[in-house]
């Protein structure tokens, strides 16, 4: 580094004994700031890596949210396939015990019609219908009819 002085050299000890003081001050100011220029470069490279390793971390967490916000995407539409699933086997449910509860309906009307349809006041009439003996559960059978109470009805 070349150092350009205003003064002219006048060949005089004492300017050359000041040039020699000054150049060893600028020296010692050069090293100092080479040293600051070597700290500031340390700390210049310590912040980049830091924030390189902040940058990569909050890559992570970000890859990490979007993992979860899809498992609990993944999880939800499950839940939903599950509850649809279930729904339909209760709608299902629901209708066989309903066609079963219309079958039992049915099936209890034509017994009772079929029982309560017929009656008869009195044996004769039993037999004046060609329905002599009436079986307790035939249709038309009376205990009143069944004297004996042996199930049979107008047997005598």
């Amino acid at each position: 580094m070349k150092i350009k002085s205003a003064r002219k050299f006048t060949g005089k000890s004492s300017d050359l004994s000041t040039c020699k003081k000054k150049t060893a001050e600028l020296e010692l100011k050069i090293k100092k700031l080479e040293k600051e220029k070597a700290e500031l470069k340390k700390q210049l490279t310590k912040f980049e890596q830091d924030d390189a390793v902040k940058k990569g971390q909050a890559k992570k967490a970000e890859e990490a949210r979007k993992a979860e916000l899809a498992r609990q995407q993944a999880e939800a539409e499950e839940a939903k396939r599950k509850a649809e699933q279930e729904a339909q086997a209760a709608t299902e449910a629901k209708r066989q015990a309903e066609q079963q509860a219309e079958a039992d309906k049915a099936a209890q009307e034509a017994s009772q019609s079929t029982n309560t349809s017929v009656f008869y006041a009195n044996c004769s009439e039993v037999r004046a219908a060609g329905a002599a003996p009436i079986s307790q559960g035939q249709p038309g059978y009376s205990r009143k009819l069944d004297r004996d109470g042996d199930g049979i009805a107008c047997d005598q």
